[in-house]
């Protein structure tokens, strides 16, 4: 990442995230339009984007109904299978197989889970003429709403409350070939509550869900992390089905007071953070350069690591750094040269390659559930100067996500200092503690007094600290459960938007010594 020389000099650095018990974060949803097609209370409902057209189902109704984005009636066809109360539309977003059959990208599929096991119906959406159909293995009535994932080929089932049966309010993810349950996940009623309602997958792979009897928009990771709530806009109420536009973010959902909402704001995601790099001095022995992270979450993560150093508009840059990468059972890789190894064809198309032969790179597809891992890098042949190590995520999509991302190494001075950037994503703000630590590390040679800055993506300051009970923040620091165990260790709380942000870590008075810098998010 880019940084600003004028103002930066000096650290070591690493990022966590902290505080899962922290409080949930939540957005706000905003109301673009409604109707009402005057059929009474409404059940169900989807968006077809291909020919971009509104369909919704009423309660036990005879047809399905499809609107224009301007409200007006264009036709309808049949229902599949019984009248039901309990039922759903959706759009299949890619070709997929049903069973044994292949339907093309638009195909409209018809849920009902009025009765007994839940049915999936692949209808004509002219004609209303049924291709096929999928019997499940999920539900005993009462499921209401079903979408396509086309990131994990299955379909997601939610089923509403029914009192009394340890079934309800349950998701179930199926198979799309045998209608079987691969998994499946209680919602407590504390958390949401499904009565009439639906499940739809965001575009990030997320799983939304609305019910009739809840104000808000629920969140959740295809695994059932809860990820936010998105508070209704004011006036919306009962909602029972949702269609998502995702070139829009926007979405159409039902109500049961038999209106059509038009709302927008689906589209924000929560900020993560995204890449870690740090620049220093790298030397020998204990002096190398370390960066070290922890994939948090179930699903394996993707990443790219890169060793930069000839492409650093500096003197006295690495000219040939090489690149481990440790997990804890071992080494992963080691490059030295990307083009080298056999991952050159990978690294071009992650659109991350470096723009120096000589410059390192290791591609890797990660485990997750809070497990650490070390990149490494030196100068080939024993050389020494100025480097970077880097890690960015490459899947957004899974679950999992890059925390406790730190880097060690020798702070000096001058243009030999250490250079700490994080990239937050998204389109949220993040609250963050940023850590330099130095007198606490078990290393000879350690930097007893860091201090700590903190800039914007211009190189404007935010903050600074040294010592991290002075300044003003220490009750803050200590609320955020990670407070550095020594004194003279520096820490910044500050709530960031998502863009670049650098960090620089430097010897009071000028000293120098090995130090870490650490990037906590707390919300």
């Amino acid at each position: 990442m880019k940084t600003r020389e004028k103002r930066l000099a000096g650290i070591a650095i690493a990022f966590a995230l902290a505080n899962s018990a922290a409080q949930p974060a939540s957005a706000a949803l905003t109301l673009i339009d409604q109707f009402s097609p005057g059929i009474g209370q409404l059940v169900g409902s989807g968006f077809d984007d291909t020919a971009r057209n509104v369909w919704i189902y009423g309660s036990s109704g005879a047809d399905l109904r499809s609107y224009s984005t301007t409200a007006t009636f264009l036709a309808s066809i049949a229902r599949p299978g019984e009248a039901a109360n309990h039922a759903d539309i959706e759009f299949a977003p890619e070709r997929l197989t049903l069973g044994s059959t292949s339907i093309p990208k638009g195909t409209l599929l018809m849920i009902n889970g009025e009765s007994g096991l839940a049915d999936i119906y692949a209808v004509n959406k002219v004609t209303g003429a049924i291709f096929d159909s999928l019997p499940t293995s999920f539900g005993a009535s009462d499921v209401v709403g079903a979408a396509y994932h086309a990131g994990r080929n299955t379909f997601f089932l939610v089923r509403g409350r029914v009192p009394g049966d340890t079934d309800q309010n349950r998701i179930a993810e199926i198979s799309t070939t045998t209608g079987s349950v691969l998994n499946s996940l209680q919602l407590a009623a504390s958390v949401f509550e499904v009565n009439l309602g639906d499940i739809e997958i965001a575009s990030n792979g997320n799983l939304l869900l609305v019910s009739n009897i809840e104000s808000r928009v629920l969140e959740l990771t295809p695994t059932g992390k809860f990820v936010r709530y998105l508070a209704l806009p004011t006036g919306v109420s009962g909602l029972s089905g949702i269609g998502l536009d995702e070139s829009t973010g926007e979405a159409w959902v039902s109500s049961t007071s038999g209106t059509v909402y038009h709302l927008g704001g689906f589209s924000a995601s929560l900020a993560v953070l995204a890449n870690i790099s740090t620049r220093l001095r790298v030397q020998t022995d204990d002096n190398i350069l370390i960066g070290g992270f922890i994939v948090t979450g179930t699903q394996p993560k993707k990443v790219i690591v890169r060793a930069i150093g000839p492409s650093l508009p500096l003197v006295g840059k690495l000219e040939d750094p090489t690149l481990e990468l440790f997990g804890p059972s071992g080494s992963i890789g080691s490059n030295d040269d990307w083009r080298t190894g056999g991952q050159a064809l990978e690294i071009f198309t992650s659109t991350l390659a470096p723009s120096n032969d000589f410059e390192s790179a290791i591609l890797a597809t990660l485990p997750a559930n809070s497990t650490v891992y070390t990149a490494i890098v030196r100068g080939a042949g024993g050389g020494t100067g100025i480097g970077l190590v880097e890690v960015y995520d490459l899947d957004r999509a899974v679950d999992s996500t890059l925390a406790n991302i730190s880097s060690r190494g020798l702070v000096e001075t001058g243009d030999n200092v250490s250079i700490g950037g994080f990239i937050i994503s998204g389109s949220t703000t993040k609250k963050v503690i940023v850590r330099a630590i130095g007198p606490s590390l078990s290393l000879p040679g350690k930097l007893a007094d860091p201090t700590l800055e903190l800039f914007n993506r211009d190189g404007v300051p935010i903050a600074s600290n040294d010592n991290w009970r002075t300044g003003g923040q220490e009750a803050e620091i200590i609320a955020s459960t990670v407070p550095p165990t020594d004194d003279l260790e520096s820490a910044v709380v500050a709530t960031l938007p998502p863009t670049s942000h650098t960090a620089i870590v430097r010897g009071n008075g000028g000293t120098t010594g090995v130090a870490l810098i650490e990037v906590y998010a707390l919300d």
